[in-house]
């Protein structure tokens, strides 16, 4: 076991995240970053004890993404790569999660100042890599036309199974399977409670349940995923999908 400095580990920084994040994907992404942000320190404190660290976040979280802008004047294409930690979809009421993912890389309009003088530019974004584990925001707060941040419950079909292409292999499709959910429950955006529902993997591969735990606080029951799909379309809020 790994035994890391106070500045490698700084559980004080993580404590005023957990305090002054309310919002479970902010808190999250903070999370994540703070993750990345100790890899040096932890490379080092791992090689001065003979063994080796490499970030997990990196590993099998992070991808990069392709975005492409066409100028609508004189058409110039301008190719950008971007890295993510995870995707945050707009709503399709009634939808799939599929088919949220598959209005992510639609055309859209842009606003933007080309040399030859246009504003108006088309953007397009695709995978360039995919990670090991895809982590989907449900962009379930929004703002009303009046300004007032609004919780949306409409229902989306969680699917069990996603299958996602990248730029450069169209034909073959990576599949990956639902792990985890976080869900938000409660009407309003100001205020409600966090729960988990996440897979309950058996010790042995080749035992394959449909065994889920709901995680409420320090309540933790047995559930389904079955059973989890159908209960969450309202509520579902962060998706975790595994390769």
């Amino acid at each position: 076991m790994l035994i890391f400095s106070e500045r490698s580990l700084n559980l004080y920084q993580l404590s005023l995240l957990c305090a002054s994040v309310q919002d479970a994907h902010e808190f999250l992404s903070a999370v994540l970053d703070q993750l990345r942000s100790l890899s040096v320190h932890l490379q080092t404190a791992a090689v001065k004890v003979g063994t080796v660290y490499t970030c997990p976040v990196n590993d099998h979280i992070t991808f990069q993404m392709l975005s492409i802008r066409t100028c609508k004047g004189c058409g110039t294409i301008t190719p950008t790569g971007e890295e993510y930690g995870n995707l945050s979809l707009d709503l399709v009421p009634g939808g799939s999660v599929s088919q949220c993912l598959q209005q992510y890389p639609r055309e859209s309009q842009l606003e933007y100042r080309c040399e030859c003088g246009a504003v108006e530019s088309i953007q397009q974004c695709s995978f360039l890599n995919l990670p090991n584990v895809l982590i989907i925001q449900l962009k379930r707060f929004r703002f009303s036309p009046s300004f007032t941040l609004e919780k949306v419950d409409s229902p989306v079909l969680l699917s069990r199974e996603l299958h996602v292409n990248h730029e450069y292999d169209t034909e073959t499709r990576t599949r990956y399977s639902l792990v985890s959910i976080v869900n938000h429950l409660g009407s309003s955006a100001h205020s409600g409670h966090y729960i988990c529902d996440g897979a309950h993997r058996e010790r042995k591969p080749s035992n394959v349940t449909d065994r889920w735990l709901k995680y409420n606080d320090k309540e933790v029951s047995e559930t389904t995923g079955t059973s989890v799909c159908q209960r969450r379309q309202r509520t579902a809020y962060l998706l975790f999908y595994e390769k």
